[in-house]
């Protein structure tokens, strides 16, 4: 993905996609003010799929529509942004069904099948075998992975006054590329988790 997003420099300086009127090449100090967007896409991500170990991926994805409560937040305290009526409706309903749907998850039966089977294990659609504090240990990575995202949005949209959409996902491409250069060896040397025997 990161090198897809990396390869929008190439149509944008090459073929001036997306170029604007009135808005420059970004300079040195903006490109670099691009690595903290990228990270926070990076940390998103992570503890994303951590909270999908114990969480069941409906509900991964139901929980995740709270980055639209967090977005409003922080668009008001650091854009100035001035909400209205029906945008107080609307996140007031986002948040009473991420309230509902936590609380879904949380009282899901853990599975009590011995058997090993081809579903998954530790979360899954099919109930899962977590217990109620990894339930709520899941729904915390995603919440906490859904305010990086709202963050992330809110610094995007920040940068978009100095450069235009196609070369900002081409530099936060090639940010997390970097990234990875730095990661894959670290993880690649990461002991595996031991196989789970069937008794």
């Amino acid at each position: 993905m990161k090198l897809a997003m990396a390869l929008c420099l190439n149509l944008y300086y090459l073929f001036g996609v997306g170029k604007e009127a009135g808005i420059p090449d970004p300079d040195w100090p903006t490109i670099k003010r691009v690595w903290l967007p990228a990270l926070l896409d990076l940390l998103n991500t992570v503890l994303s799929n951590i909270g999908l170990v114990w969480v069941s991926s409906s509900i991964y994805q139901m929980t995740r529509g709270s980055v639209v409560v967090f977005s409003a937040i922080f668009s008001v305290k650091w854009l100035g942004r001035t909400l209205r009526t029906f945008h107080y409706h609307s996140i007031i309903l986002v948040l009473i069904a991420v309230i509902l749907v936590g609380l879904a998850g949380t009282e899901e039966k853990p599975s009590t099948d011995d058997d090993c089977t081809d579903g998954d294990d530790a979360g899954g659609d099919d109930g899962g075998a977590a217990s109620g504090g990894e339930v709520l240990l899941g729904l915390g990575c995603i919440m906490a992975s859904q305010v990086l995202a709202a963050v992330q949005f809110i610094v995007e949209e920040d940068l978009m006054d100095k450069m235009t959409p196609t070369v900002l996902v081409g530099y936060e491409g090639l940010w997390g590329l970097g990234y990875f250069v730095v990661l894959v060896p670290i993880l690649s040397l990461t002991p595996r988790c031991g196989e789970v025997k069937c008794t």
